[in-house]
């Protein structure tokens, strides 16, 4: 199946399954097959390099196992709410004051803008002068509310825990 083919399956981009597809090749999940000519169009082959996985959901985050073909024993990943912080800026940029300074001003702010206009990094450098945990997540068209929401949960109960734990 091609990424169009699977794309128009999940209803999705077909720009964004294979992103998904390249994520999944480098938590080790998939296999990337390289490039190969079919019926006169190129194609990406992916395999599958997961033969069984588990799924534990923690107070700091969850935690993945999987089990690659050809492997004798588990294997581990870890996904911690801290991942789910937003970039680090490390840079000042120029002609930005009044927007960090509306920013600092709303309760919630939405911002829209074209793509590359540093929307991003803009608010990233507003999140770094808050002293309150923040909670960071770029939506993809894939992620469904009960993903977000998931996620939103285990951000606050590892709030809570940080805060408990300073007292």
């Amino acid at each position: 199946m091609s990424t169009r083919q699977l794309a128009k399956l999940l209803n999705a981009q077909e720009a964004n399954v294979s992103s998904r597809l390249q994520e999944l090749v480098k938590l080790g999940f998939v296999k990337d097959e390289g490039w190969s000519r079919l019926e006169g169009r190129n194609l990406k082959l992916y395999s599958l390099n997961v033969n069984a996985f588990s799924l534990e959901f923690l107070p700091q985050g969850y935690r993945l196992r999987f089990k690659r073909v050809q492997a004798t024993q588990l294997e581990s990943s870890h996904f911690f709410t801290g991942d789910f912080e937003p970039p680090d800026i490390n840079f000042e940029f120029i002609g930005r004051k009044i927007e960090l300074q509306r920013l600092s001003k709303g309760h919630s702010v939405l911002l829209w803008r074209i793509a590359g206009s540093g929307k991003t990094t803009l608010v990233s450098r507003f999140v770094q002068t808050l002293e309150l945990p923040v909670f960071w997540h770029r939506i993809k068209e894939t992620d469904s509310f009960f993903f977000v929401a998931n996620k939103f949960a285990l951000f606050c109960l590892s709030s809570a825990v940080a805060y408990h734990s300073n007292l």
